[in-house]
């Protein structure tokens, strides 16, 4: 993926179509990893893979095309799938400069959903690049299906799945982490993501509902990770939210085992692992509509669904004086 080279999600796929009797796979990766030990794991599990150095980066584009072109012709591929728009521009020039006869299947991970101005026009030049150099397109939620409706003959409604660490937890079995309501969220810190809404909603309880029995995590990195944390030090509440940095899958899983809410204020997701993850470990969820809220959480039966910061500590309210609505959706899982 652009910027992180190999992650988890990647990883897990491959792990996965590798089991596949009749796929014979190969994997193209950068020089870089979102988190240390994935390339030793393709390597652990005896997956092919072909190193494509700064394929995460936007340069030496006809370099990497010259060094895609090498690993098509040792490998003949029936299908190139490619996660990302760099990706899409060099295996579709290399298909043309090349004259290849392989099939560009691509996954629409994103298209500037976060931002409204932007993001027609990014919708535009995805939907004409896969009209017109694509052959099959993913779409990871409905959300994100209905927004490229325009090329329906090419596109698939296929969630992406959740590792399959997120469903050992013993749901049936969980309660409320002791007197204190544990909430989390895990995302990127930068615009969109929202975690000064978060930030907001837990002072409002703290400070003017008098509700304290309550700790709020926020995992990740990012831009904005400076000014969140400023933010919570301003209104004195180092004590009741905490900023562990970056957090590998299994650390994610672990910190959902021991979580009773997970809150997702983003503004859009195309799928939606912060949705999914925790839903699948069982927690709580308390999202918006975005990404695949809307089709796993059935309100107030196994979550909520919020519109706004007002909406939110709203819900927030009623969870902490009626904590039998967390417990509520434990059993109601799935």
């Amino acid at each position: 993926e652009q910027k992180y080279g190999i992650t988890s999600l990647l990883a897990g796929q491959s792990l996965h179509l590798n089991k596949l009797d009749k796929v014979d796979f190969s994997f193209i990766v950068g020089g870089s990893e979102k988190e240390k030990g994935l390339l030793a794991k393709l390597t652990t599990n005896n997956i092919k893979y072909f190193t494509l150095e700064n394929i995460e980066f936007h340069k030496n584009f006809f370099n990497l095309c010259k060094a895609l072109n090498k690993i098509v012709i040792e490998e003949n591929p029936n299908i190139i799938h490619v996660q990302t728009n760099w990706q899409f521009i060099i295996a579709a020039y290399t298909k043309r400069r090349y004259k290849k006869q392989y099939k560009i299947f691509y996954t629409i991970h994103a298209f500037r959903h976060n931002d409204v101005r932007k993001a027609p026009f990014a919708k535009l030049i995805i939907s004409n690049m896969i009209k017109f150099f694509g052959d099959k397109a993913v779409a990871c939620s409905k959300f994100t299906y209905d927004n490229f409706s325009n090329i329906s003959r090419k596109l698939q409604l296929i969630n992406l799945g959740v590792d399959d660490i997120f469903f050992k937890n013993n749901i049936s079995a969980r309660r409320p982490h002791g007197e204190i309501i544990k909430l989390a969220f895990v995302g990127e810190f930068r615009d969109g993501k929202n975690q000064i809404m978060l930030i907001k909603a837990i002072s409002k309880l703290v400070s003017n509902h008098g509700y304290k029995k309550v700790h709020l995590t926020l995992a990740g990195v990012g831009d904005n990770i400076v000014k969140c944390k400023q933010f919570v030090k301003n209104v004195g509440l180092e004590e009741y939210i905490s900023f562990p940095g970056f957090l590998s899958k299994s650390e994610v899983c672990r910190l959902f085992e021991n979580t009773d809410v997970a809150l997702i204020p983003t503004n859009s997701e195309t799928f939606g692992l912060c949705i999914a993850e925790p839903y699948c470990a069982g927690c709580c969820v308390v999202s918006r509509d975005v990404g695949v809220a809307g089709e796993l959480i059935n309100k107030s039966k196994n979550g909520f669904i919020f519109s706004d910061e007002y909406d939110l500590y709203d819900t927030l309210v009623k969870l902490v004086e009626n904590t039998h609505l967390i417990i509520k959706t434990f059993y109601n899982w799935r």
